[in-house]
């Protein structure tokens, strides 16, 4: 998804769906390194907080040339 260009509520409904009616083990989110795209992370995390679900989210942030910055399990 895009936060720039999509719409982010349609993106956070799909979620809220798809982790209350499935048993989700864990999360990764790979983002790009461009400053709109560090909404993805802030949407998951939103939607697991408000379902009260404790699932281990893995944010990975990568870079415009394909090379990952960064991992790290929140």
């Amino acid at each position: 998804g895009c936060p720039k260009l999509d719409d982010i509520k349609f993106y956070e409904g799909k979620l809220e769906k798809i982790i209350s009616l499935n048993e989700i083990r864990k999360i990764e989110v790979a983002y790009m390194e461009v400053p709109c795209c560090g909404a993805l992370p802030r949407v998951v995390s939103a939607v697991r907080k408000r379902l009260e679900k404790s699932i281990p989210l893995t944010l990975t942030r990568v870079g415009i040339d394909g090379r990952i910055i960064e991992s790290k399990t929140v």
